[in-house]
């Protein structure tokens, strides 16, 4: 799945799954509010989760579950401003 412009999802469960493979482009983002989301990959099926440019992954008021995921090239928030 491409992700290529902001994304806003509120009051929702979403699971990503096995095998599957998010990748952003441009300065797009995922933001999750008051959700349940689940990274869901499996030992042998990693989830991969892949940013290119200023890319973010934002949780408010979430409960987030996270196995055998890789996530590589977003945004780090020690060093970037919010």
């Amino acid at each position: 799945m491409k992700i290529d412009s902001t994304i806003n999802i509120k009051n929702s469960v979403v699971i990503f799954k096995k095998k599957s493979k998010l990748i952003f482009s441009e300065n797009s983002k995922l933001l999750f509010e008051s959700c349940h989301v689940f990274f869901n990959g499996s030992q042998a099926k990693k989830l991969v989760i892949e940013g290119d440019y200023d890319n973010s992954i934002l949780f408010d008021d979430c409960k987030v579950n996270i196995s055998n995921s890789i996530f590589s090239n977003l945004s780090n928030f020690e060093n970037d401003d919010i």
